[in-house]
């Protein structure tokens, strides 16, 4: 992992990308173009404008000199008078917009197997460049692991508490598609006997007002229970509740997800 330079925040013990070899400042500029000329980006003139900002000056040695407040000034077009970052959080906000989408596109496809990896870790604005270790797809064991999201059970369900079910998990299907680590891939095939290692089942039971959504991870050649977690949420009609739980679940199947890439037989727990 290469570091542009150290963070202006906090102190950064990792080499600088600035004293890096010309072949790894090539690599970085390639990851920068590629990502600039993507669809995802090509539509946002302000986030390619900030990418190309923090790492053209990370490359130039100038980590120290990206702070909120050239930020504010040189990439987003601040006003020096009265501009004061500790009042006005665009800078944050933006910052924080850039690196979701930096994910999307390394996490839906849109980067090429084995491109090298831009990020901008939280808490810093100084980009770091991953480089590639694997051909993309590939896990611990050389090739990707399918997760199969089977339906959700009703279980008592009315009309509105049903739908709700439906669209959370077209809604988990979305969110995981996006944000799936390297090294697995997403079955959204309603057949349990859809070709996958594991898969994630689950169902919803209605209370008064609230729905709980109980989900299992399971290894799809043994039956072993691999997880189980449950989630409550409000039993509503509106889109809001339905992203609210789906953005739960991702929270805490995202994590387990990636450590089953890195050991493939992990404990049940």
């Amino acid at each position: 992992m290469a570091s542009f330079t150290q963070s202006s925040d906090a102190p950064d013990s990792r080499p600088q990308l600035s004293d890096a070899s010309l072949s790894t400042r090539a690599e970085a500029m390639a990851a920068l173009q590629r990502v600039l000329s993507s669809p995802l980006f090509s539509r946002s003139p302000s986030m390619s404008r900030l990418l190309r900002y923090v790492v053209e000056n990370g490359m130039a040695g100038n980590g120290n000199r990206i702070t909120q407040y050239s930020i504010g000034l040189e990439a987003l077009g601040k006003k020096p008078d009265g501009y004061n970052p500790g009042d006005d959080p665009t800078v944050r906000v933006q910052m924080g917009r850039l690196r979701e989408k930096l994910r999307r596109y390394y996490d839906s496809g849109q980067a090429r197997a084995g491109e090298p990896r831009l990020e901008i870790p939280s808490g810093s604005y100084v980009p770091v460049l991953h480089p590639s270790s694997s051909p993309e797809g590939a896990g611990a064991g050389g090739h990707a692991r399918k997760l199969l999201l089977s339906r959700f059970q009703p279980i008592g369900l009315d009309g509105i508490a049903a739908a709700m079910a439906q669209g959370m998990r077209e809604e988990l299907l979305h969110r995981l598609f996006c944000r799936l680590p390297d090294g697995m891939e997403l079955v959204p095939a309603a057949c349990p006997a859809a070709p996958a290692d594991i898969r994630l089942e689950g169902s919803l039971r209605q209370g008064t007002g609230e729905v709980r959504a109980t989900l299992r991870l399971i290894e799809q050649a043994s039956g072993r229970l691999m997880r189980s977690r449950q989630f409550d949420g409000a039993c509503t009609g509106a889109l809001c509740a339905q992203e609210a739980m789906a953005e739960s679940i991702c929270a805490w199947l995202l994590p387990v997800l990636r450590a089953l890439t890195e050991n493939p037989d992990p404990q049940a727990g």
